[in-house]
């Protein structure tokens, strides 16, 4: 099986090493490439930075230039998100609009992005900060599916695929070019998703995870596939959670292109420590 995996990245470079090295020791009877999608603002080229964004361990403005040479060092390919397409250049949510708008762009583009596609078995949207942490043969658990990923419910008979690990089979889903990541549902990147399921019921669909409805502030743990880190540092509960999918065999860090420590507009020792302590307990788990 040939995987094309794609990922963005703004502020947290510092998941690529983690991530290459990972793929490569738990994905068995797979080969794969990488796709780099960088949205930081090029401002050796003279883009405006107008979020001031930086990068979250550094403190670097220049986050372009770190995400292209991590990019490069892990033989990733690298596409450059041209920043016109935030309609407005002053969003502060990376999480949300500016995802969205990069993942519409990537999927409308793709044929000129990466020509040959076609070749590949699946393409995976993971996101930056979803490691594989245990080996896994995606033959055997993907054979006879269409697509994959955990699920959000929205109420017991709607739900859409989490575009944090996001398998498409490239051989049998045609209308790919059809499926929008707008969040039409007033939750987070991609609940538009779930009108394309609703509309293809021919799809056969695997379930990696699930959260049993949305919970903006994260407290629910029950029923969803949640765990929260043993991090002593951290009181607030909150900044202890993170995703378990696909049998635990990959973790995602939540918010790992974070904002409120990724720009200088909103950066503060106390949300740096923050991250840092997560960061370091979620690598442990790795």
């Amino acid at each position: 099986m040939k995987i094309l995996f794609v990922a963005c990245y703004v502020d947290n470079s510092h998941f690529m090493n983690v991530m290459r090295e990972n793929l490569d020791k738990y994905l068995l009877n797979c080969t794969y490439d990488f796709v780099c999608l960088n949205d930081a603002p090029d401002i050796k080229n003279n883009e405006e930075n107008f979020l001031k964004i930086c990068d979250i361990l550094s403190g670097n403005e220049n986050s372009f230039d770190i995400i292209f040479e991590r990019a490069m060092s892990n033989n990733f390919i690298h596409i450059k998100i041209p920043q016109n397409i935030h309609e407005d250049n002053k969003r502060q949510n990376h999480s949300s609009s500016r995802h969205i708008e990069n993942l519409n762009w990537f999927n409308s583009n793709i044929k000129t992005l990466i020509p040959n596609y076609k070749e590949y078995d699946f393409l995976c949207h993971i996101d930056s900060d979803c490691i594989i942490r245990s080996e896994i043969d995606l033959n055997n658990e993907l054979n006879g599916y269409d697509m994959a990923g955990p699920f959000i419910y929205l109420h017991s008979n709607f739900y859409y695929i989490h575009t944090g690990l996001f398998f498409i089979n490239l051989k049998t889903v045609l209308n790919m070019h059809e499926i929008r990541w707008d969040n039409t549902m007033g939750t987070d990147t991609g609940s538009d998703i779930g009108n394309f399921i609703l509309k293809n019921l021919q799809y056969k669909i695997k379930k990696l995870g699930h959260y049993d409805g949305y919970s903006k502030n994260n407290n629910i743990i029950n029923n969803h596939t949640i765990i929260s880190l043993d991090i002593k540092e951290i009181d607030d509960n909150v900044h202890k959670l993170i995703d378990t999918w696909f049998d635990y065999r990959f973790i995602h860090f939540r918010a790992g292109s974070c904002f409120g420590v990724g720009t200088h507009m909103h950066r503060s020792n106390e949300r740096i420590n923050l991250y840092r302590n997560k960061y370091e307990a979620f690598l442990k788990l790795c």
